[in-house]
């Protein structure tokens, strides 16, 4: 039950000049948590890892059945409110640090002891003028939760999971997303859910997605094992 936890982000659009500061809680996160919460038996004596973990819509959920969940994320502003939810719900084996995703302090903070990962990354296109930190996942939306991706196979023990949710553009017949997860010969995919066939349909037109080939973008579920 998701009800009781104080979820805490701000108004957009973020002010100007202070993008990287703004907390955002993508909906699409609680599909992750509820996940966490159907999976709860697998979780006992694990450390959980949240990328981009925000104002911990993930590590909340998750700090009952785990022996000890990390949150990271790029704004300080997230942190600060995740450490206030920590203080609030009392939770002495959950630990938060301001940084992003990849940056030499995030490899040396985490060591390589973790047994599951998750996120919910920026899924937005970037298109020009429209373009903030915070939702924009990269090139055709994918080139950060990749990032993601690839830092929790370093940090992951083997056998590891990686539980996400990602947009995956379909351009022009082809699958970028599924076609860059094969070169990644470390994962199998343990579970494969599509939940929205059609994702982010309103910005298609506003980011020019049919001028850049983008037939259509799929939000799907994770669960990938480190094999």
């Amino acid at each position: 039950d998701l009800t009781g936890d104080l979820l805490l982000h701000d108004h957009w659009p973020p002010k100007q000049g202070d993008e990287k500061n703004y907390v955002h809680l993508g909906p699409e996160s609680f599909y992750i948590a509820k996940e966490i919460q159907a999976h709860a038996s697998e979780l006992k004596e694990k450390i959980l890892l949240d990328l981009g973990c925000s104002s911990s819509v993930l590590a909340l959920p998750a700090a009952p059945h785990v022996e000890k969940a990390i949150g990271i994320d790029i704004s300080a502003r997230a942190i600060e409110f995740a450490d206030t939810l920590k203080e609030f719900r009392q939770l002495k084996n959950v630990e938060f640090y301001q940084t992003s995703v990849g940056s030499e302090i995030a490899e040396t903070l985490i060591g390589q002891d973790i047994d599951i990962a998750v996120f919910n990354p920026p899924l937005a296109i970037p298109h020009e003028g429209t373009s903030y930190p915070h939702r924009d996942g990269g090139n055709f939306g994918i080139e950060i939760p990749l990032l993601f991706l690839d830092f929790a196979s370093r940090h992951l023990k083997p056998q590891g999971q990686c539980w996400f949710i990602v947009g995956a553009p379909i351009v022009k017949g082809k699958d970028f997303f599924a076609e860059e997860l094969k070169t990644r010969k470390e994962w199998k995919v343990e579970q494969l859910r599509l939940i929205d066939p059609y994702f982010n349909q309103a910005l298609a037109r506003k980011h020019n997605y049919p001028v850049q080939g983008i037939e259509h973008i799929e939000l799907r579920l994770y669960r990938l094992i480190k094999v």
